[in-house]
């Protein structure tokens, strides 16, 4: 079946068919276009794709979406790149300084990011393009991580920035920075002894799991790097995941690998979800029903200015195939450290 026709099955299955089928219906995607040639598909497809391929009956959708009809091959997916319009400011939060600035999306429209600078992060580029990686795994399992973007920094907006320590580190930068949408004011900063209940129990699970699996250090007591609201929450800052090997580093489903996630503090998560009856097939069939085709897709988000960085976004790729492949496993070592 040709992979647009294919898509549009799965757009009349979806719930959000409406939305789907205005994507479907751009020139060259559903309107029966004889060739895109490579010409990429732009449009947030690839975060569309990540918002319904945890859906099964969409999942041939979110394929048909970047690929074209000359032959149904992949077109490179890539991330929104915006342009910057107003700096407003340094954010309070990270340690990377990242900043609040209004950017001008492909349609037109005007929203606000966060934009981290290569520059101030330890593994530059290979900080940013992990963040990719991180937001595009965390989309495709359902966990709520805001819209990730690409932000070309043009010399000339720089110039007339008016914090002068920022337009430095940005000059240092790649041209190319990682954006994410700003999270709703209502959100506010996770704090310790928050009660883990209702909806939010599996929520935290998930993201618990996902954090051990990347290898994330840093959504520590001290630094949640999660905001709040009732039952939802946003996670966001990954640039230290799927960090350098060190001495003795074991892979995530064996018994003890874990052994960190006991220490007080070290994540928001562990101790209100300790001895708490939770459904954890629901959990990990989101990473079971991940294609290769899929995570395989993340490199291809990478820009070119990033080239530095595939040799780790390559390895992060294998590490996700790898604890996809012993999931069961590593929520096993997940469920030893919350007793």
């Amino acid at each position: 079946m040709p992979v647009v026709q294919e898509g549009h099955q799965a757009a009349d299955r979806h719930p959000k068919c409406d939305h789907v089928r205005q994507i479907l219906a751009r020139p060259g995607i559903g309107d029966g276009s004889p060739k895109l040639g490579k010409r990429p598909v732009h449009g947030g497809v690839i975060w569309i794709r990540h918002s319904v391929c945890r859906d099964a009956a969409a999942r041939p959708l979110a394929r048909a979406l970047i690929r074209h009809a000359n032959g149904g091959a992949i077109v490179s997916a890539m991330l929104d790149t915006l342009t910057p319009v107003r700096f407003d400011k340094r954010s309070s939060y990270g340690r990377t300084n990242p900043a609040f600035i209004v950017c001008e999306a492909p349609d037109g429209h005007e929203l606000e990011v966060i934009v981290k600078l290569s520059a101030g992060c330890d593994r530059t580029t290979t900080s940013l393009a992990i963040e990719v990686v991180a937001a595009c795994l965390a989309g495709d399992l359902g966990l709520p991580v805001p819209q990730p973007y690409l932000v070309r920094l043009d010399p000339d907006w720089l110039a007339i920035v008016p914090d002068a320590e920022w337009r430095d580190k940005a000059s240092r930068s790649s041209d190319v920075a990682f954006g994410s949408r700003r999270v709703a004011a209502t959100f506010s900063q996770w704090i310790d002894g928050t009660p883990i209940l209702g909806a939010l129990v599996e929520k935290a699970a998930a993201v618990l799991l996902f954090d051990a699996l990347i290898d994330n250090p840093d959504r520590r007591s001290e630094n949640p790097n999660c905001f709040v609201w009732g039952d939802e929450i946003k996670i966001f800052d990954h640039e230290l995941a799927f960090g350098p090997a060190i001495i003795g580093w074991r892979s995530p489903w064996e018994l003890g690998a874990l052994n960190h996630f006991e220490r007080p503090g070290f994540h928001i998560f562990r101790e209100g979800l300790r001895r708490r009856e939770l459904d954890w097939g629901a959990i990990t069939s989101r990473w079971t029903d991940l294609p290769d085709e899929n995570i395989e897709d993340y490199e291809s988000v990478i820009p070119a200015e990033w080239a530095a960085a595939l040799p780790s976004v390559r390895d992060a790729i294998g590490k996700i195939k790898a604890a996809r492949d012993h999931i069961d496993a590593c929520a096993l070592e997940v469920q030893r450290v919350l007793r």
